[in-house]
């Protein structure tokens, strides 16, 4: 499906643009040091919404301006997660959400390294590796996109390109540690 067909099809569609790009946004402000919030230690939960973090990460549930309802953080290397969820049409399809982000992700010249769906916690999940470079960095991250009952949550996981497989066990575990009510 087009964008322009989504965009007539779905009056949302530009948010769902806005919403790929303020989590992508969130992911490269998050890139910059930053100071622990909370250790996370347990399982951390945002409304329906619930993660386990890895050992060491920080976790902060104040929303900010950019969207984010949680940021999970490293203390090294600027690893991050992040999550952003917003409303969209409840008929809205789990594809027709993947061709709007990587439209806006082409927009951002970012380079789509894979894109596939995966079950995560009972729910169909699609993931987006992408790869783009953000104030003269290299920056690795997956996209992970759920679409349950008349929301979108978005799970920004990166790290420097450099650092990024250092990271990845951590992100994969955490990502399937999640669980949505």
């Amino acid at each position: 499906m087009k964008l322009r067909e989504l965009e007539m099809m779905q009056k949302p569609a530009s948010r769902i643009l806005r919403t790929a790009a303020a989590s992508l946004v969130v992911a490269l402000i998050l890139l910059v040091p930053c100071v622990p919030i909370v250790a996370a230690t347990a399982r951390v939960e945002v409304g329906a919404f619930s993660i386990l973090p890895a050992q060491n990460w920080t976790a902060d549930t104040t929303q900010d301006g950019n969207g984010a309802v949680l940021k999970l953080t490293y203390p090294e290397d600027r690893a991050n997660m992040n999550l952003v969820i917003n409303s969209v049409d409840p008929n809205l399809s789990l594809d027709a959400f993947r061709a709007a982000a990587r439209e806006k992700l082409k927009e951002l010249h970012a380079e789509v390294l894979s894109d596939t769906v995966k079950t995560i916690g009972g729910r169909e999940a699609a993931m987006v590796m992408v790869m783009l470079e953000s104030n003269g960095v290299r920056v690795k991250f997956y996209q992970t996109y759920f679409l349950v009952n008349g929301s979108v949550y978005i799970v920004t996981s990166g790290a420097p390109a450099s650092v990024w497989e250092k990271y990845r066990p951590q992100f994969d575990s955490m990502l399937d540690s999640i669980t949505i009510k």
